[in-house]
């Protein structure tokens, strides 16, 4: 009888179902399935092992690559958000954008800015209206430009009806003006009340009739308030005037909002916002620990190399002046106390150190992306050694009987 040792699952059938031993005299029958039994490759537990673990670690990497570049921007990263404190917030209200400068104003109000308003006269609601019925038009003059307004007056409209016309067609006109009816019990009096919608000196307006005589005759044309600049000081320095009472601190960075006139200056302190840096700081000292929970667990299968690698990477003394501070297995936690006392210590300092290390765990998880997975095994394992040897077939070959003839095929 002659057989052929062929790889896992693509067994021969045997010429007979018999097989002749030389060392015994009877024929015996083959057990039934004998070479078409699959056996597992003695490497097959290795390379799932290996392979997940690999995975698992790139997958860390990644995490921890995008939470460092949170932190590692050097424009809009949460190490550069901030807040305010106010000492009087009934007075002034402030907001400061993504690096502003962190220090304290003193803010004196002296005057607000306020719109023109013109209030018309009072006149029976429901009597027949003395306007003239026909076409009117007027004028609203702002800054040097000037919109005509249309309204139309039937004899039979009443003041109310009147007034309203004359409203509607100012706030259609959308021209920097809004005309609001104002009333008094349902059968009291009604008036136009005009009022400018920005407030400041540049933006008072003019109310003339340019056909008919309705500004005359609802009493519009006339201010009865002027528009006014906002007047104020900061850190004891020479007034300033504002059209707006929304006045900057810092240009396009920091801007305070008055609300009242003040006897005396109220602080207002730009600071680092503590809160969103260090929530983000926790994203990344959790995403590096994750990164060396999956080193550790597939520390027989992975270079020892890249371990060290990151923990040396991380044991940098800068760590510890921001308050992140290494533990005895290699892991990183934040210090919240001392983290926050960096940031109100030295803002500008911590965000600097910060962001370095963000940057610096940032290209050490990057690197690895693109790195072919073999050149991650750790090729001092005995198991690889014996792996490599084989790799060039790959193949596990059936067990072979010891008795029998065997050969590589059969003619």
């Amino acid at each position: 009888m002659i057989y052929s040792a062929t790889p896992l699952n693509k067994a021969v059938n045997p010429v007979s179902p018999y097989m002749y031993s030389p060392f015994h005299h009877a024929g015996y029958r083959q057990p039934s399935g004998m070479w078409t039994r699959s056996y597992p490759s003695p490497y097959e537990e290795f390379v799932k092992k290996a392979a997940t673990g690999i995975a698992d670690f790139l997958e860390s990497a990644r995490k921890l690559q995008y939470s460092a570049q949170e932190l590692g921007r050097r424009t809009d990263s949460p190490l550069q958000s901030r807040e305010t404190r106010i000492s009087d917030p009934s007075a002034i209200a402030a907001q400061a954008g993504d690096g502003a400068s962190v220090r304290t104003y003193r803010v004196q109000v002296h005057s607000l800015a306020s719109a023109q308003k013109n209030d018309g006269t009072e006149m029976e609601r429901g009597a027949q209206t003395g306007l003239a019925s026909g076409v009117h038009r007027l004028k609203l003059s702002i800054g040097g430009r000037g919109t005509t307004v249309t309204s139309e007056i039937s004899s039979s409209d009443t003041n109310e009806q009147a007034l309203s016309k004359i409203r509607d067609a100012i706030n259609g006109a959308r021209a920097g003006v809004t005309a609001k009816l104002v009333t008094d019990g349902p059968g009291g009096t009604a008036r136009l009340e005009l009022s400018g919608d920005r407030t400041g000196t540049d933006n008072a307006f003019a109310v003339t009739d340019e056909t008919g005589n309705a500004a005359a005759w609802s009493g519009i044309a006339e201010a009865t308030s002027a528009a006014t600049n906002a007047s104020y000081s900061v850190n004891g320095g020479a007034a300033q005037t504002s059209q707006s009472n929304v006045v900057e601190l810092e240009k396009g960075k920091a801007t305070a909002t008055l609300l009242r006139t003040t006897n005396e200056a109220v602080a207002v302190d730009v600071r680092a916002d503590g809160k969103k840096a260090l929530e983000q700081a926790n994203k990344l000292v959790d995403s590096y620990n994750e990164t060396i929970g999956r080193l550790k667990e597939a520390a027989g299968y992975l270079n020892p190399l890249i371990r060290k690698s990151f923990e040396r990477t991380a044991s940098e003394t800068a760590y510890d002046t921001v308050g992140i501070r290494r533990n005895g297995d290699g892991t990183l936690r934040v210090d919240e106390k001392a983290f926050q006392a960096s940031l109100n210590a030295d803002p500008e300092r911590s965000a600097r150190t910060v962001g370095g290390i963000a940057r610096s765990l940032e290209k050490e998880a990057s690197r690895f992306q693109d790195v072919p997975a073999s050149a991650l095994l750790n090729k001092q394992m005995m198991a690889l050694q014996q792996f490599a040897a084989y790799q060039a077939t790959m193949e596990s070959y059936l067990q072979i009987p010891t008795t029998g003839l065997l050969v590589n095929g059969f003619f």
